[in-house]
C-alpha cells in the first residue's frame, strides 16, 4: 500500500498540471486504428539509447553523444513517497520511432516517470505522427509489478470540419498492447488528456518474481483531417507523456 506523505517531484505533480478533456473517447476503436495507422510512416528498428543511473540526483547520458531525447533527470530523496522501493534501479530510455527530441524525470521511488517534448507534433505541415519509446527496467531480484499506467496531455486547437485523431497504446514484456483512443472534431480550443489504465488496474499479471528486468513500450500515434488548406494555427500536440508502475514485494 502506498505513504500518504506526498511526492513533489515533477514526475508526479505533471499528472495533476491540467485538466481534462470535455470530448469524449470514440466507441469505434478499430475503425479510427485502421486510419491512424494507414496515414503513418514506416518504423525505424535502429534506435538511440541513454540510460537512467542507479543513484538518484543528477542528470545521467550515455556520453557526451548522446541525444537530448534519451536524458533522463533523477530526483532523489529516497522515501519522498513511500518507503519501500528498490534501492538500485536502472533506467534505459529508447526512441524506437520517434521524430520528437524530450527530455525526462523520475519520482524519487523510481515508479513515475514524464517525458516532456516542446515542438509543436501535428500542424499544417505535419498531419500524422507516431512516437514510439521502449523504456527497460533493471532492478534487484524480489521485486515485480506490473504494466504502468499511461497518460498523454497536451492541446488541441481546430477549425471548422477539422478533426484530430489519437491512439495511446502501453505493453509490458510480451503481454498484449493496452490501449485508448480519441477523436476531437473542430471547432475546439481545448487541453487534451487521454489515460490508459494500468495493469494493477486491469488484473494483469506482473513481472515473474526473481525477475531482474523487464521491458515497457510506450505508442503514441497522432493524425490530422483537415481537408483543403487548414489554418496556420491548427494544431494537436502533447507535450508529456507520464507513465506509472506500483513496485510490489515478492511473497
Amino acid at each position: 500500500m502506498k505513504s500518504s506523505n506526498a511526492d513533489t517531484s515533477p514526475a508526479r505533480a505533471a499528472r495533476r498540471a491540467r485538466p481534462g478533456p470535455s470530448t469524449a473517447y470514440l466507441s469505434t476503436t478499430a475503425a479510427l486504428s485502421l486510419l491512424i495507422v494507414a496515414s503513418l510512416p514506416g518504423c525505424v528498428d535502429d534506435p538511440a539509447q541513454g540510460e537512467l543511473g542507479e543513484t538518484t540526483g543528477a542528470l545521467v547520458t550515455d556520453g557526451e553523444d548522446a541525444p537530448d531525447s534519451v536524458r533522463i533527470t533523477a530526483y532523489g530523496e529516497p522515501g519522498v513517497h513511500r518507503s519501500d522501493f528498490p534501492d538500485r534501479v536502472r533506467i534505459t530510455a529508447t526512441p524506437i520511432d520517434c521524430p520528437f527530441a524530450f527530455t525526462d524525470a523520475i519520482s524519487g521511488d523510481f515508479e513515475a516517470i514524464t517525458l516532456r517534448f516542446s515542438e509543436s507534433m501535428l500542424t499544417p505541415a505535419r498531419r500524422s505522427l507516431r512516437c514510439r519509446i521502449a523504456i527497460d527496467y533493471r532492478f534487484p531480484a524480489g521485486w515485480r509489478f506490473r504494466r504502468p499506467s499511461l497518460t498523454a496531455r497536451g492541446a488541441e486547437i481546430l477549425g471548422e470540419g477539422q478533426t484530430l485523431a489519437w491512439a495511446l497504446r502501453t505493453r509490458l514484456n510480451d503481454q498484449a498492447w493496452k490501449g485508448e483512443f480519441r477523436s476531437t472534431e473542430g471547432p475546439a480550443d481545448e487541453f487534451l488528456q487521454i489515460d490508459v489504465a494500468s495493469g494493477d488496474e486491469l488484473g494483469e499479471r506482473p513481472t515473474r518474481c526473481g525477475a531482474t528486468s523487464a521491458h515497457i513500450e510506450v505508442d503514441l500515434i497522432g493524425a490530422l483531417f483537415a481537408g483543403g488548406t487548414p489554418p496556420d494555427e491548427t494544431l494537436g500536440t502533447v507535450d508529456a507523456l507520464d507513465t506509472e508502475i506500483d513496485w510490489e514485494r515478492c511473497r
